[in-house]
């Protein structure tokens, strides 16, 4: 049965948006994706790429309406606002068609054959992701215990009812107010499978495997597959924290994070490779490196320096060299 995937982002996530889009469309049969792009330059691009692909199809922010937009965009920070589009577009989505939908983060990449998972997930009305912290990064669970980067609608009055409540939700308040329970559109989660019936929690471990939980995984080949634990085949992975410097240089996770060889070589490297292609293919003419261990740290400590003089004229030279 036939759904449809939802997903943003705008032109400093155009790269990592396509690979993600590239990786569902090889790895997803038959199922629709509709991209909402957030800047002209994102839209112009994705009509363009995606223009021989009847699976795909892009949409500027009018999609949403005007009005709702608008008041989102013009009451919030940026970031605030990206996070309210995910539960926006997700019930403009079930409203607008009559599949079932799924929302995708564009940071994360696929791996493999999704379709057992989308059965699984048509089981229940509603199907969110876990953290799955590791034990060292537990306390990061008062952000949430769910993650927003897979959620599945079926479109059904039980869909359409926690669609609405999550957007009505965002619309009251994407901040990051961990202590008051609002950590933009995540932390709203929480409260779904103690409220409402028919909510999955997926427990497969290929789906969503990310940095903040594969410390301690043991990962390894078998044929075409990447095997975690010799258990789950990896699904997809979440590359959050992943950061492209001056057009050029790839710091794959922040300092907070650890990363082991198997991980760097089955996960990263595949991941680069993708995003490469795409910046060939888009006559970029640039190779994207993966910074080595003493690289990373001066990178880390840039990000750390940029955070906190953002009104500095090093911040120009940043926004100058491309620093995202």
């Amino acid at each position: 049965m036939k759904l449809l995937f939802v997903t943003l982002f705008d032109k400093k996530y155009f790269i990592k948006g396509v690979a993600m889009v590239d990786s569902l469309l090889l790895y997803s049969q038959d199922n629709e994706i509709l991209i909402l792009a957030l800047d002209k330059v994102s839209y112009s691009k994705l009509t363009e790429y995606y223009d021989l692909n009847n699976r795909v199809f892009v949409k500027n922010t009018e999609y949403i309406g005007k009005e709702l937009n608008k008041q989102i965009i013009e009451s919030r920070t940026y970031r605030e606002y990206c996070w309210a589009l995910s539960s926006i577009l997700s019930h403009t989505a079930l409203n607008k068609q009559k599949l079932d939908v799924i929302y995708l983060d564009a940071d994360i990449y696929f791996f493999n054959s999704i379709e057992s998972l989308l059965n699984q997930c048509r089981s229940e009305s509603v199907a969110i992701t876990p953290h799955r912290f590791s034990e060292k990064y537990k306390f990061l669970e008062i952000n949430g215990r769910y993650n927003v980067q897979w959620v599945y609608f079926k479109n059904n009055e039980s869909g359409q009812l926690v669609a609405q409540e999550w957007m009505e939700d965002c619309i009251l308040s994407t901040s990051y107010d961990a202590n008051s329970g609002i950590v933009g559109d995540q932390k709203y989660l929480d409260k779904w499978p103690e409220k409402y019936k028919n909510i999955l929690e997926i427990d497969d471990l290929g789906a969503g495997l990310a940095p903040w939980n594969q410390e301690n995984v043991s990962l390894s080949k078998s044929g075409s597959s990447i095997l975690i634990d010799d258990k789950f085949t990896l699904l997809f992975y979440h590359f959050h924290s992943f950061k492209i410097f001056g057009n050029k240089y790839v710091l794959p996770v922040s300092s907070f994070y650890k990363l082991d060889d198997p991980m760097i070589e089955l996960v990263y490297k595949p991941y680069i490779s993708k995003l490469n292609s795409l910046l060939n293919n888009n006559c970029a003419k640039m190779d994207l490196i993966l910074a080595g261990p003493k690289f990373s740290i001066f990178l880390n400590l840039l990000q750390v320096v940029a955070i906190r003089v953002t009104q500095s004229k090093l911040w120009k030279l940043l926004r100058f060299l491309n620093f995202s």
